[in-house]
């Protein structure tokens, strides 16, 4: 005791400080809030789980899940929520009703690109107002989604176009995250140029775009060929990039060329006039035959070939009787083909003045009424004959 009687007292504002001191280093042990991992990375669809855990359970107050900060953050979890008002993508880790419990983290299933940003654990306490104010947030923890690229959308011009004119083709995908991405052109196996390629928006963001742009000069032989984007990302883990197609077939016009021709038939003065329709591109032609000026009413026989290229061929013929008594004719193959404006090809048939002096005799009167009486059969001979012409042309 006299030891104690001897110890100095210390000056009254020492232990006034000292006694503020302890008590703010009490107030600090008694509640942290504590977010231990700064960020977490999942694959869209799996599951996340944000940790949190406080060191203390006063003073009294809930626990709540916040996502963003400023005028952007809202509650995603409120501890002292029913369970039917919660949303069901998020449930607790620990059981919170216990009442030693400190443990306050939670998962968020089937994660999706929208659900990227950063989640603040928040301690809340009953202010003056009756109202609960924020008491303490943990630090802060960034959720980044990674999500694959939807596959690529190609499109083309809408109007269709000749070789030698340059088109362009867009490609488009969108919803995936992190932002690198790896975007190719192929025009069937071969590699593109792409003249413009943009990953939008700039910046940290949810998801990601990409938009790209590739020009290419059509080619004659271009009704087979196919334009390939090929997108390649992170989170495709190593299988095959995703790919988006335009079929050329449906942009490019390949147009036809004529050629009018004639060809004789054993029979007195019959001949084959036939209309080489040559190279065109898509199917879609109409064909008519014009006779010095005026609508042809001829029965005409015609064949349709697809080439290797892609392109067409057609040929249209009808039988013409070149009699002495008729004057010369100038016949006259007009084709429109895919909207575009029409095109002719004309032949002009003589009868020259040998032919009309000839003696005509019992044999030519007697054939032409055959054939009259034949009618339609004639027309069995036409497609006989029209195939011949195609072998012909073809040699």
């Amino acid at each position: 005791m006299t030891i104690l009687a001897s110890w100095p007292r210390p000056p009254p504002c020492l232990l006034l400080t000292l006694l503020l001191g302890l008590t703010g280093v009490a107030g600090e042990k008694e509640l942290q809030v504590i977010q231990p991992e700064r960020s977490v990375s999942v694959t869209a669809g799996e599951t996340a789980t944000l940790l949190c855990t406080v060191t203390s359970m006063y003073p009294e107050g809930p626990i709540q899940w916040i996502k963003g900060t400023g005028s952007d953050q809202q509650s995603i979890y409120s501890f002292e929520q029913s369970e039917a008002a919660r949303s069901p993508q998020i449930s607790r880790v620990a059981d919170t009703t216990r009442s030693n419990n400190t443990d306050y983290s939670i998962r968020i299933s089937n994660i999706s690109p929208a659900d990227s940003g950063t989640y603040y654990c928040v301690k809340f306490q009953r202010g003056s107002t009756g109202e609960y104010v924020e008491l303490k947030a943990g630090a802060g923890t960034w959720l980044t989604v990674s999500a694959k690229p939807s596959p690529p959308v190609v499109s083309g011009p809408t109007g269709r176009a000749p070789p030698g004119q340059t088109v362009s083709f867009t490609c488009e995908s969108h919803g995936f995250s992190p932002q690198n991405i790896t975007l190719k052109w192929f025009k069937d196996g071969n590699e593109l140029p792409a003249s413009q390629t943009t990953v939008y928006p700039e910046g940290d963001s949810a998801s990601y775009s990409v938009s790209s742009t590739a020009r290419v000069v059509l080619a004659p032989g271009d009704v087979h060929a196919q334009i390939i984007c090929q997108v390649d990302h992170v989170n495709l883990k190593g299988g095959p990039p995703l790919r988006g197609t335009a079929n050329l077939s449906d942009t490019i016009r390949v147009s036809p060329t004529l050629e009018v021709t004639q060809q004789p038939l054993s029979w007195n003065q019959l001949k084959v006039i036939a209309c080489q329709v040559k190279k065109f591109y898509p199917q879609r032609l109409q064909l008519t035959w014009l006779e010095n000026g005026n609508l042809s009413q001829k029965e005409t026989a015609s064949t349709l070939i697809e080439n290797k290229d892609g392109t067409f061929d057609q040929i249209n013929s009808f039988l013409m009787n070149l009699s002495p008594q008729r004057e010369d004719v100038v016949l006259t193959c007009q084709v429109e083909h895919d909207g575009q404006p029409a095109v002719t090809k004309h032949l002009t048939l003589v009868t020259s003045d040998d032919q009309k002096d000839q003696d005509t005799g019992p044999a030519a009167p007697a054939v032409i009424f055959v054939a009259v009486l034949l009618g339609f059969k004639m027309l069995l001979v036409m497609s006989f004959t029209v195939t011949y012409i195609y072998r012909w042309w073809k040699l």
